[in-house]
């Protein structure tokens, strides 16, 4: 008999479990006895999905057939998926058995948590009795039309009743769009995770009410949050060694005002909460967020990269929320998303800057713009020149990373010569012969001269050509010597 190296089994193995070549490696897992114990290993050490009946039932006979042989290798992840009301009865009886034998899985995913927990009373206790998980995810549905899937009761139970010591965890409420909302939301989710205390560092959490509480978690470092109320406060207090914050939308009380005053009220509390409260985060590596929802929360922290989303900003009250937010955060390194738009209102865009004496702590600007073009081909001198007069209150700049997301209608034109060098077809489209013109050489030299400390510029240019059905990239401009 033959005896296969390991490293050339695994090698085997790899290129078989590749998607699309699952079921090839276990038909030669069941022909090939060299394969049979290391191919368990090697399958149940990925992520394992379960998404119906069958595949429950087929994956209970398999590890419950030697489950001291077959268990410990299930380390990695687990994910449980359910698209239907919920799984049948026997395969949730099946789903338990399975759970209660588990001792060494680190990450457990429940998508449609609501289905899942319906499909057998004692699921809940099961999961919640895992002690090994390092990491657990939750996405639980409400609103949907099948089943008690808006009771959150039994998702509570699994987070409050958790055995494990997580070091990260997910929890997220998918509504669905074509039902009205029936106002679901899990309380005082730092309360329900207080069995983590001493050791989660990652928490991301949808439609959460932040409550008050006197627990602490020092180990927490990254929060990604969909706030359900635009409270701030307690999360200071929670989380006092805090180092990434994104926030996330809509919210609803942001959604019900709109753009209208209710912002500067909404910024108040923020504004309240922390002065009474005498808490505060002191310094953030990463803040990320839409404009409006960083103004509300007032974070008077000073932030190391800040990633301002304006792209769905569209008039002059609303642009002028950045001075406040630049004066909150005071940013070394700031990207910002704007649409054409945005950056075409001129005065307010310049003003956001202008009016900011934060703005001249940035060193790094990384802008992403839309730029929608209608008609002839754009003037891209004029829209350089705009781009360096918004940015020049920007004293200290010394890298600049442009990056322009053209939406248009790319027409071609063919070059008398045939093909240009390093294409195949002798046509440029109309945006690919604005560029060719642009004078790049200029453009460096006034920002050198605006910008003495200037290190590094990148400019791409991206566009999707319709009719080659491929996207268009363009290196517009590198310089990473500061022209010295």
């Amino acid at each position: 008999m033959i005896t296969l190296d390991l490293d050339i089994m695994f090698t085997v193995m790899e290129l078989q479990a590749l998607e699309g070549y699952r079921e090839d490696l276990l038909s030669m897992m069941r022909t090939c006895h060299a394969l049979r114990s290391g191919g368990v290993k090697y399958l149940l050490d990925k992520e394992v999905t379960l998404s119906d009946n069958r595949k429950i039932l087929s994956f209970a006979c398999f590890m419950l057939a030697r489950p001291k042989e077959r268990f410990p290798f299930l380390r990695r992840s687990l994910c449980i998926e359910c698209h239907m009301d919920r799984f049948s009865d026997v395969a949730g009886g099946a789903l338990v058995q399975v759970l209660q034998r588990i001792s060494h899985l680190r990450h457990l995913a429940l998508l449609n948590t609501g289905a899942i927990l319906a499909s057998n009373l004692l699921l809940a206790d099961a999961i919640a009795s895992l002690t090994c998980l390092e990491s657990l995810e939750m996405i639980i549905g409400v609103g949907h039309r099948l089943g008690p899937l808006s009771n959150t009761t039994f998702s509570e139970h699994v987070i409050k009743f958790m055995h494990a010591k997580l070091t990260s965890a997910a929890l997220r409420l998918s509504r669905h769009g074509d039902l009205p909302s029936d106002g679901s939301h899990i309380d005082e989710v730092i309360l329900l995770l207080s069995h983590s205390a001493s050791t989660l560092r990652s928490l991301e959490c949808d439609y959460f009410s932040p409550h008050a509480s006197s627990v602490v978690y020092p180990r927490m470092r990254e929060l990604t949050i969909r706030l359900q109320e635009p409270h701030i406060v307690p999360y200071v207090a929670a989380f006092p060694n805090l180092t990434r914050l994104v926030v996330r939308g809509p919210t609803t009380a942001i959604d019900d005002v709109g753009l209208s005053s209710e912002l500067f009220a909404l910024r108040e509390v923020n504004l309240h909460g922390l002065e009474e409260g005498g808490e505060r985060w002191t310094h953030l590596d990463y803040v990320s967020g839409r404009l409006e929802y960083l103004y509300v929360l007032a974070l008077d922290t000073r932030v190391k990269t800040l990633f301002i989303d304006a792209s769905f900003l569209w008039n002059d009250w609303t642009i002028a929320l950045l001075p406040d937010v630049l004066a909150d955060t005071r940013p070394t390194h700031l990207e910002m998303r704007v649409s054409s738009q945005v950056f075409k209102a001129g005065r307010s865009f310049l003003g956001g800057f202008q009016q900011s004496s934060a703005a001249q702590l940035v060193e790094v600007l990384d802008l992403d713009i839309e730029v929608e073009l209608v008609g002839d081909d754009p003037v891209w001198d004029e829209f350089f020149t705009r781009l360096i007069t918004c940015v020049q209150a920007l004293a200290r700049l010394r890298a600049i990373y442009l990056q322009l997301d053209v939406r248009c209608q790319l027409h071609h034109h063919t070059t008398r010569h045939g093909a240009r060098a390093g294409t195949s077809q002798g046509e440029l489209c109309s945006l690919e012969r604005a560029l060719s013109h642009w004078d790049g050489s200029r453009f460096i030299g006034e920002v050198k001269q605006m910008f003495p400390e200037m290190e590094r510029i990148f400019i791409q240019v991206s566009a999707f050509k319709l009719r080659e059905l491929e996207l268009l990239n363009v290196d517009l401009c590198e310089d990473p010597s500061a022209m010295r």
